[in-house]
């Protein structure tokens, strides 16, 4: 586990062994770190779950076998949909409902006067 103490402990006590996150902005807002975490975990989804709500199959490319796709789940009516050309298939993205968080550093003001 690497993470903040507190997500540390709640982890231990739920039971999760390997995670690695970071708390950025403030560490000692408590209340928000254990609200986000727990929200985390209600809205986490499976590769499953993934395959039914998108009726696509779920691939893995391992690069340690020459990039062999590897199934990890397929949608249970067996129906899949075609892919548009301009369709992002990122898993990050999908998995997130398109919700990726920007990394946007914050800049002085005074660094944009004359």
């Amino acid at each position: 586990l690497t993470c903040h103490r507190l997500i540390k402990s709640m982890c231990q006590i739920i039971g999760i062994t390997d995670l690695y996150a970071k708390v950025e902005n403030r560490t000692k807002n408590y209340q928000a770190i254990i609200a986000g975490f727990t929200r985390l975990l209600r809205e986490q989804e499976d590769y499953q779950a993934l395959a039914n709500r998108e009726k696509l199959h779920v691939v893995e490319f391992d690069r340690n076998k020459d990039n062999y796709p590897f199934v990890l789940a397929s949608p249970e009516d067996g129906v899949t949909r075609s892919v548009g050309e301009e369709e992002d298939l990122d898993f990050n993205k999908m998995h997130l409902n398109y919700r990726v968080w920007k990394n946007d550093k914050y800049t002085p003001f005074y660094w944009n006067t004359p």
